[in-house]
């Protein structure tokens, strides 16, 4: 059983119908789409979540995070998830200053070896 149960209304099913007929679109949110379409329960045709990663070649995680953000954030949340590549910016920048930082400490460790 599911923690999170997709039960999708007459409208989201007809959204989804709509953005899988254009065909276009990022991959992920296509993605999103199928795995919404086919794991809702409102069209009694219920997948379990095995079923939806054969299917569609997706993670267990995936499937997993697309059911919880219908539930919990919304249906907009579960097409379009936030971006948080800003946030993988914020730790390679906070790795290089680590970086840049550890090794003036190392120079001046040996400067202060070669001088004593």
């Amino acid at each position: 059983m599911n923690k999170y149960r997709v039960t999708l209304t007459a409208e989201e099913r007809t959204e989804l119908e709509r953005l899988v007929s254009v065909g276009k679109g990022a991959a992920r949110k296509l993605a999103h789409v199928r795995i919404l379409w086919l794991a809702d329960t409102a069209a009694r045709a219920e997948r379990s979540d095995e079923e939806v990663i054969a299917a569609l070649r997706v993670g267990l995680c995936t499937v997993g995070r697309v059911r919880q953000w219908l539930v919990t954030q919304g249906f907009p949340a579960a097409l379009n998830p936030a971006n948080f590549g800003w946030l993988a910016l914020v730790f390679v920048l906070a790795f290089f200053l680590y970086a840049s930082a550890y090794a003036a400490l190392g120079a001046a460790a040996e400067d202060e070896q070669h001088l004593g």
